[in-house]
């Protein structure tokens, strides 16, 4: 799942595992992701999918 981690540490699931890099990359764009500066990371990788984690720090 894509998580985004809210403020107080809560977490949403926002995709499933088998989502796309596109798909990814459109949740990272959208309004409510960014006002909470939210980046994606892959924090677990399984052939042949991801388990992304939308953090709240900016990762370099």
């Amino acid at each position: 799942m894509l998580f985004y981690q809210m403020g107080n540490g809560k977490l949403i699931p926002v995709a499933n595992r088998g989502t796309s890099r596109k798909e990814i990359k459109a949740l990272q764009n959208e309004e409510w992701v960014k006002h909470q500066g939210g980046i994606c990371v892959v924090i677990s990788y399984t052939e042949p999918r991801a388990i992304y984690f939308a953090t709240k720090e900016e990762r370099r």
